[in-house]
């Protein structure tokens, strides 16, 4: 296998794995502690008053949050609203308030150490790949001496997809 072809997957594995850290874990609603980050999933009436709630268009049956506790027959979850792209601002969150009875099921997010340490080790076989690449571009003793412009082509075919 070519050292493009194995920079290429190596680096698409990193990209695709990055929500892999994580599990969601079936819970009863009365096993989760305030503030612990989980995914409801909420019959279709369920997701028709969540919409209504958020006053949007879009009728979800599955909802991630922050749960705030149990009161008086209703699911309280913090959820983001408005969210910043460039990541400068908080995001914007509101509490609602869900049915209990429309909650199908509760999951608690946990962080799984199996696929944390496998995203950690694609991780660094990339940048050992990546380092590899580098050091042999400017090896004077293969391609190129000291001419710039000839030893920064098999980078930038590697970094661009040129052959």
């Amino acid at each position: 296998m070519s050292r493009s072809v194995l920079s290429t997957l190596t680096l698409s594995a990193l990209l695709l794995s990055g929500p892999a850290c994580y599990n969601y874990v079936p819970v009863e609603v009365g096993a989760v502690p305030p503030g612990e980050d989980v995914r409801l999933r909420m019959t279709r009436e369920g997701g028709e008053e969540l919409a209504r709630i958020l006053e949007s268009n879009e009728i979800r049956v599955e909802v991630s949050g922050q749960f705030e506790g149990v009161e008086r027959g209703s699911v309280l979850l913090r959820v983001p609203v408005v969210r910043d792209p460039t990541g400068s601002r908080p995001d914007i969150q509101q509490v609602v308030h869900l049915p209990e009875a429309e909650v199908l099921t509760v999951d608690r997010r946990e962080l799984s150490a199996g696929k944390t340490a496998a995203l950690v080790g694609v991780g660094v076989g990339a940048v050992v790949v990546l380092l590899t690449q580098v050091f042999e571009v400017f090896d004077d003793s293969g391609r190129g001496g000291d001419d710039p412009e000839v030893s920064l082509v098999p980078l930038f075919n590697l970094l661009f997809g040129g052959r």
